[in-house]
């Protein structure tokens, strides 16, 4: 879900938990009033409720079920005007017109505003003497063009304030920017001097050595530092270069099969058995596939270190209804604490001995980039399980 639906879903909770206690105030009120009137409130009301719960629930029809709820805002008004109109003045219709500016978009206002315009006229030949008395047909006029000039205010209002939030989102991420950067910049200042120190000392030694066995030695020890180095340096860069890549549709599983393939060797070796059964009835992705071959790569590498005694890998795909492609890997590994699993993505944080802990960062920026999310799971010496969900409907780029 991106950002803009997930803002208007929560207005969606918000509004329904009003409706629903607007109506529990309404039923306890009528209990002791008039109880048939709840013949016919009660049923319509928890349908309306039942409906919009539903569509909350599974995340579907976000838009429509905004209009939905503007509608049943409505509902309550059109029922005392029916059944009692001398109780409730048209100046009412607006409190539903306004009620809806909570979500601070345009178009559930103009809707709104169109049916606060069509029930006003309504009501004004039907219960002309009744609630507009003394009102002269030419009154209607300024009343309408009163609810046109409160819709224009709502929706500034609401073009304003979200406006706002948007600059104060984009400084405050301006803010964790700079802040991770500097984290980051230490982390990999901390991280190469370890190397390069080594790198330092070992260069004085062969200069004072003519031994060339120890010179083989050293030389395979500054190797391995330069490659730290080495693999330091891109995963920074990787991190903080912005990425433009193409996105193309492609299978999921297919992308898989080629990281399985390519780490089957390295799984052998350490005795770890890879089972993966793809399926055929995952549908394809808009998706970069180099990036998330290295976030499968990044997985499925640790699973296979966190297992230095042999195991067994599992990994499974499979659709969420039709909003998501789960990849889900579970490996028997000797696991993390809590505490460990919350570090994990923290820069520089890894339990390997030569790892760098960029690894995983670069793994949530590219799941970030692809709308998708990650979750892990995991038990001290039972093993630790990876969950990667990716969007189906939504183009990732």
């Amino acid at each position: 879900m991106n950002k803009n639906l997930d803002i208007i879903h929560r207005r969606n909770v918000l509004l329904l938990k009003i409706i629903t206690l607007c109506f529990a105030i309404d039923f306890l009120v009528n209990l002791v009033l008039d109880r048939s009137i709840l013949l016919v409130i009660a049923p319509v009301t928890l349908f309306v409720i039942l409906l919009i719960s539903v569509l909350l629930y599974f995340k579907v029809w976000i838009k429509q079920t905004a209009y939905i709820i503007v509608l049943t805002v409505y509902l309550p008004f059109i029922f005392l005007l029916e059944v009692e109109p001398l109780i409730i003045n048209y100046i009412f219709i607006w409190a539903a017109l306004t009620i809806s500016s909570i979500y601070q978009r345009a178009i559930p206002v103009i809707v709104s505003s169109c049916i606060a315009n069509f029930l006003t006229v309504y009501y004004y030949f039907k219960y002309n003497e009744v609630i507009f008395a003394g009102l002269e047909t030419s009154s209607v006029i300024y009343i309408i063009a009163f609810t046109i000039f409160l819709t224009i205010i709502l929706i500034f209002s609401g073009r304003f304030t979200e406006n706002e939030l948007v600059l104060k989102d984009e400084e405050l991420k301006r803010t964790e920017m700079l802040s991770v950067v500097g984290q980051l910049a230490a982390g990999v200042a901390h991280e190469i001097k370890n190397p390069v120190t080594v790198l330092s000392g070992f260069v004085q030694l062969m200069k004072k050595s003519d031994d060339k066995e120890s010179h083989q030695y050293y030389y395979e020890i500054m190797q391995s530092e330069l490659k730290r180095i080495l693999q330091i340096t891109n995963e920074f860069l990787m991190l903080g270069k912005q990425q433009n890549y193409t996105f193309v549709k492609k299978r999921i599983q297919q992308i898989v099969k080629e990281v399985v393939l390519l780490l089957k060797a390295e799984a052998e070796k350490n005795g770890v058995h890879i089972i993966f059964k793809p399926k055929d009835n995952i549908p394809p992705l808009s998706c970069n596939p180099n990036q998330l071959k290295q976030v499968f790569i990044n997985v499925i590498k640790n699973g296979i270190e966190s297992m230095p005694n042999g195991g067994r890998l599992w990994i499974d795909l499979r659709v969420d209804g039709k909003q998501s492609v789960i990849i889900e890997t579970t490996d028997e590994g000797y696991g993390m604490t809590k505490e460990t699993l919350a570090k994990i993505g923290t820069p520089f944080y890894t339990t390997k001995q030569d790892g760098t802990g960029l690894g995983m960062m670069v793994s949530h920026k590219i799941i970030e980039s692809h709308h998708g999310k990650i979750t892990i799971e995991s038990k001290v010496n039972e093993g630790t399980k990876i969950i990667i969900e990716f969007p189906i409907r939504e183009y990732c780029n």
